[in-house]
């Protein structure tokens, strides 16, 4: 499905730190302001992980995002959580291509990307939305010597059937060979909430069932990883 083997030789110069530990199956988007105790609420939803697209919150099952520019007195508590656990895998960046979002060019956002790789961390990037625009800005990105990350991360919307899911992810994979850039790929973000509930529950089964059949090619030797939230 989206396939790749582990980063081993790519265009970084990184310091020696293990293999990234990466997430696998259906995980949890919960945004921050949300109120309440998220770790709770993530319980009582059974989902094995979560991320709330920011880096501070912490606990088991947590994956840190740097959302857009590092500020510089973020850098040294997040230098400081990256020595600490090198094998956790950072989301960097979110949907950079927009002016809502993140809002970088590729050359800012490479930059971005490379500050935390240079720091030794193990990164998922850069987390654009699968469209002609945000393919541009990863190509123009690639341009700019941004480094080819551990895992890709990117977002996929306007796929409101099983067939359209699939095709998403026939192009993906298709655009990874053309670029010879293939590596583990997670969905970071995924939804469909216009649609009434039982055709959501078609598209979270044809996941499930996409998230199965990634499990049975990492059986047999193949990297492969799906994470989408709802």
């Amino acid at each position: 499905i989206l396939g790749g083997a582990a980063n081993t030789d790519d265009n970084v110069s990184r310091q020696e730190r293990p293999e990234p530990r990466i997430p696998t199956g259906l995980n949890l988007g919960m945004p921050w302001q949300w109120e309440g105790d998220v770790r709770a609420k993530r319980a009582l939803l059974g989902f094995p992980g979560w991320y709330d697209w920011h880096w501070a919150s912490g606990g088991e099952s947590y994956q840190r995002m740097i959302y857009s520019r590092i500020p510089d007195r973020e850098w040294p508590i997040i230098q400081q959580l990256i020595r600490r656990d090198p094998a956790h895998l950072w989301l960097v960046l979110n949907e950079p291509e927009r002016a809502d979002q993140a809002n970088l060019s590729s050359e800012e956002g490479a930059a971005v990307v490379r500050q935390m790789v240079d720091a030794g961390a193990c990164v998922a990037a850069p987390g654009m939305i699968l469209t002609v625009e945000g393919l541009a800005w990863l190509e123009l990105y690639l341009d700019a010597d941004g480094p080819v990350p551990d895992v890709w991360a990117i977002h996929l919307y306007f796929c409101y059937t099983p067939a359209g899911i699939d095709r998403a992810l026939e192009k993906w994979d298709g655009w990874m060979r053309r670029w010879d850039v293939e590596r583990p790929t997670i969905i970071t973000e995924f939804n469909a909430q216009h649609l009434d509930v039982g055709q959501q529950i078609v598209l979270m089964r044809h996941v499930a069932m996409r998230l199965r059949q990634a499990a049975a090619a990492r059986a047999q030797g193949v990297d492969d990883w799906l994470w989408s939230a709802y």
